[in-house]
């Protein structure tokens, strides 16, 4: 992953960079607490023989997805193969 224009922008306009990251972020979390609370609920009124920890692990591989996904997103757009 080169991060070419990550650091481009950084290093070109830092508080549109963290501007922009801060955005994403809240974005990001708020995404995963309403995943939590969805599979929370779900969990604690029909699927009665859930563990607890299940949706604390299921939202924590689904972060990982989504950092893993604009991950990629991310080197494949800013790629000179693109």
């Amino acid at each position: 992953m080169g991060g070419g224009t990550f650091r481009a922008k950084l290093a070109g306009n830092p508080p549109l960079f963290w501007l922009l990251m801060s955005v994403v972020a809240i974005i990001l979390v708020g995404d995963c607490v309403v995943f939590y609370l969805g599979l929370q609920t779900r969990a604690s009124s029909s699927w009665t023989e859930t563990p607890g920890y299940v949706p604390a692990l299921a939202t924590t591989l689904y972060m990982a997805g989504l950092a893993l996904i604009g991950a990629w997103h991310a080197d494949y757009h800013c790629s000179e193969t693109a």
